[in-house]
């Protein structure tokens, strides 16, 4: 094995495998991962719930697989990552018309549990399960499946001990073992299953067990299972075949599988050597950049807080430099104006006008004078006028507030 000359994110290069919450997606800040990504509805905190899921992080590069969502009403934001890893797999024909209705390129892919592996022994209890099944359904079951039949919630119930709507480790850990055990009871006792419940009826289905799906409404979550399964409603009750046989498509799994792990591999290929380097360079021991620009607005911002109005008196490349520093160092200021001769129109997005029209404006706020050919007329101006200002110097920020002059020394 030939050594890479840039180091690898370990997640990559290694192949490793590491949980992240999809609860908390958003904030993942760990190495560069190509993640697999399903998820249910809930993935932002559109409900008051404190998911934190999308847009995702940018240290995750997902491959989108079976991803399903109601919601219709999606942020800029949010649309704009998915936009960014599209195709998008959709589990079912909702999510499909739903991405492409915001632009998305988007593909039905059906749901990842239809791609488990089908059992090799046929069980010799010959049991059937009944599943969460609707009211009224029994008087059309024969009586030979009532005798061998057990009824049976496919939603285990945990204990909660606190309030957060989120499960702890120890919670997921105990859910997660409940439903591993579940599905194995059907695949090794399951003659036959009726049920109302998609991740039920799915799983049970590519394992080969025989399915029978009925409710007494299917919603458009199921907008893919009818490509396998009939679907009985109560009016359809008196037409159910009570001995179905188990569905095949091995054929179709195996291609879809294919289709799944090639887009994975595709995806590591093309991004391991790209945030290999960017890696290289990203984790690094860093200096301290505009020290002088960000000791000063600190200072300001020890002054007068978070709440500040400011405006940016000439343009050019530092005042540029300025805006973006006071956005990181305190995001809650408001860049109101900017004030130059001989510029028109706006700068970063804020109108310019002359220095005449400056009682126009309010009373607080704080003028940045940056070259220092303006620096001289624009502070006696504003001196007359009883305007905060500060002096943006090369080697030092002078400050000037209700006629106190704070020399800071930033050098």
């Amino acid at each position: 094995v030939v050594e890479p000359p840039l180091r690898y994110p370990a997640a990559l290069l290694r192949g490793s495998s590491f949980e992240i919450s999809r609860y908390h997606a958003k904030d993942y800040n760990g190495e560069y991962v190509v993640l697999p990504f399903n998820c249910f509805n809930m993935i932002w905190n559109q409900f008051g719930l404190p998911y934190n899921t999308l847009p995702l992080s940018d240290k995750i590069i997902p491959v989108f697989l079976s991803f399903h969502l109601h919601s219709r009403v999606l942020s800029d934001e949010i649309v704009n990552n998915l936009r960014t890893y599209q195709p998008i797999g959709c589990r079912d024909e909702e999510t499909l018309y739903n991405m492409r209705s915001h632009g998305i390129q988007a593909y039905m892919s059906g749901c990842v549990t239809a791609l488990l592996p089908k059992r090799v022994n046929q069980p010799s209890m010959k049991k059937v399960f009944f599943v969460d099944i609707p009211k009224g359904l029994e008087k059309y079951i024969p009586e030979d499946l009532l005798n061998a039949g057990e009824f049976i919630s496919h939603q285990p119930r945990f204990s909660h001990n606190n309030d957060d709507p989120i499960m702890s480790i120890r919670e997921y850990e105990l859910f997660y073992k409940a439903g591993v055990l579940q599905l194995e009871k059907y695949r090794d006792e399951a003659a036959l299953v009726v049920t109302s419940r998609l991740h039920a009826a799915t799983p049970c289905m590519a394992m080969g067990i025989p399915v029978i799906l009925v409710s007494n409404r299917f919603d458009t979550r199921f907008s893919f299972l009818d490509c396998f399964l009939p679907f009985y409603t109560p009016d359809r009750f008196k037409e159910i075949d009570w001995h179905p046989s188990p569905v095949e498509f091995e054929e179709q799994k195996k291609y879809i599988l294919d289709m799944f792990i090639n887009q994975i591999k595709q995806t590591y290929e093309k991004n391991k050597i790209i945030y290999s380097v960017s890696e290289f360079y990203e984790y690094r021991n860093r200096e301290k950049y505009n020290k002088s620009f960000v000791e000063g607005i600190e200072k300001i911002k020890s002054l007068k807080g978070e709440n500040v109005k400011y405006a940016i008196w000439g343009i050019n490349s530092q005042s540029l430099q300025l805006i973006n520093l006071i956005k990181d160092i305190c995001p809650g200021w408001i860049y109101n104006i900017a004030i130059d001769k001989k510029v028109t129109g706006t700068f970063e997005g804020r109108k310019v006008i002359t220095s005449d029209k400056i009682l126009e404006l309010d009373s607080g706020i704080i003028y940045f004078i940056v070259p220092e050919a303006a620096q001289q007329e624009a502070s006696k101006l504003l001196k007359s006028l009883g305007k905060g200002f500060v002096l943006v110097k090369e080697n030092e920020m002078e400050i000037k507030f209700e006629n106190e002059v704070y020399e800071h020394d930033i050098t």
